[in-house]
């Protein structure tokens, strides 16, 4: 058994004629007249050496769930391949990466999976990873642009009117690498924020960019306007799209009117921990994950 994250985000409806977002029967559609895995493969950057691609691997459609199967691979010859027939298959399995020959097409990179079901998104894609590329993939492949925002724990906090402010705090612990993207926001924050200091005094000109980032810490403070009255719609569409492109989420601190700590940012994004089945080789049981993510799905549907 292995513990399984699940994290859950809300479809933003454009149509007010219609009570649910058509993203599940649009994707429904596609798949099911994408006649290989070919036809499902994005290339993220043409100039990039390493060729990377994302595509849907394998889907199944239950009922009124959509259920995916999302790789990531780089073209070329090296470990972990993947055979070039793979690709001419309507779908294939993670598990069948395991007979993929030697001299494959493609290096298997990493994976994740997806459910989509009216206005609500599954994944267990890694916390310290948003939603962003999903949201990119999906605009490639249906050739239209569907909002996905994380769903909010509204059981961490119930009242707007409770949160005063939010700091967005550097860690020393993530910056240490620049490139990764758990410290997009603090490093931003900070490279912008060295040449401010220097432009404020005149005195460190003398020290270089490197010293002057190991003397200073940068906070941002994000105050919010007093709200008369709770409103849990506007605190998930407020919260929600304020930590959408937020990796170090642990980074975010919310504070009360008396600036006292209320919660963290890991705390707010709507987040199940399930046990799946893993296969002798150590991979999901993907038909279990699936009903965990229906099952998930329904438990939303039914709140009020």
């Amino acid at each position: 058994m292995r513990k399984v994250n699940l994290r859950a985000f809300q479809i933003t409806n454009a149509d007010i004629n219609t009570a649910y977002s058509d993203l599940g029967e649009q994707l429904k559609e596609k798949l099911t007249c994408s006649e290989t895995v070919d036809n499902r493969r994005m290339r993220l950057n043409i100039e990039d050496p390493k060729n990377e691609e994302d595509l849907i691997s394998y889907f199944q459609l239950k009922q009124d769930i959509v259920f995916c199967t999302m790789l990531r691979i780089e073209l070329g010859n090296n470990v972990q391949h993947i055979a070039s027939d793979l690709f001419k298959k309507k779908s294939f399995t993670i598990n069948e990466l395991n007979d993929s020959t030697v001299a494959g097409e493609a290096i298997y990179k990493s994976s994740y999976y997806f459910s989509i079901s009216d206005n609500f998104l599954i994944t267990n894609l890694p916390g310290n990873t948003t939603i962003r590329g999903l949201e990119t993939y999906l605009y490639w492949f249906l050739e239209k642009y569907y909002q996905i925002t994380p769903l909010i724990d509204m059981a961490q906090i119930t009242k707007l009117s409770e949160i005063k402010s939010i700091t967005v705090e550097d860690n020393p612990s993530n910056i240490k690498n620049h490139s990764s993207q758990n410290s997009f926001l603090t490093v931003q924050l900070k490279e912008q924020s060295i040449p401010l200091v220097k432009n404020l005094l005149n005195d460190v000109h003398s020290i270089s960019d490197a010293q002057l980032d190991q003397l200073i810490s940068v906070k941002l403070l994000i105050n919010f306007r007093k709200i008369k009255k709770s409103d849990p719609i506007e605190l998930q569409n407020a919260l929600g799209a304020l930590l959408k492109p937020v990796s170090d989420l642990g980074n975010y601190i919310l504070e009360d009117k008396n600036r006292k700590k209320i919660k963290t940012g890991e705390s707010l994004p709507r987040v199940k921990t399930v046990s799946i089945e893993t296969t002798g080789s150590g991979f999901l049981n993907e038909n279990q994950l699936l009903q965990e993510m229906y099952t998930f799905i329904r438990e939303l549907k039914n709140e009020p």
